[in-house]
């Protein structure tokens, strides 16, 4: 019997509580809109170029990536980068010279701040990359 009594007193102090409703009030259900975009682009971060063949002579200075594993020609280099400030991802993929080609990556004079990482260069006929200067 104290049981029974034990959950009408709960219930009823529930009921009591519950049917308060400001107590419990927690805003508009109604969304203010649609919700804006909180991450930016890649290329909003960093703009990168793609390059999708070679031979492949970087004309501006900036972020290049490859998409995809490239085979050389003969008598070409591979890519070729001839100004300053050049980062060029090989993003996990392979550059493989024939025979006759030249360089994997040529940069044919000194430059400043270039970068070339992450991929492979193998067979090239000359060198698998060729710095000019220091």
């Amino acid at each position: 019997m104290k049981k029974i009594a034990l959950m009408f007193a709960l219930i009823g102090t529930y009921g009591f509580i519950g049917s308060n409703s400001t107590a419990w009030a927690q805003g508009s259900l109604n969304p203010p809109g649609a919700p804006a975009p909180i991450m930016k682009t890649l290329n909003q971060i960093e703009a990168r170029t793609a390059i999708t063949n070679v031979p492949y002579t970087i004309t501006n200075s900036g972020s290049y990536y490859l998409t995809g594993n490239f085979t050389g020609i003969a008598g070409t280099d591979g890519i070729t980068i001839d100004l300053d400030n050049v980062t060029l991802d090989l993003n996990g993929f392979t550059l493989t010279g024939v025979p006759g080609s030249l360089a994997g990556i040529l940069v044919p004079s000194s430059r400043n701040n270039v970068s070339i990482f992450n991929g492979i260069l193998r067979a090239w006929g000359t060198y698998g990359v060729q710095a000019g200067g220091t």
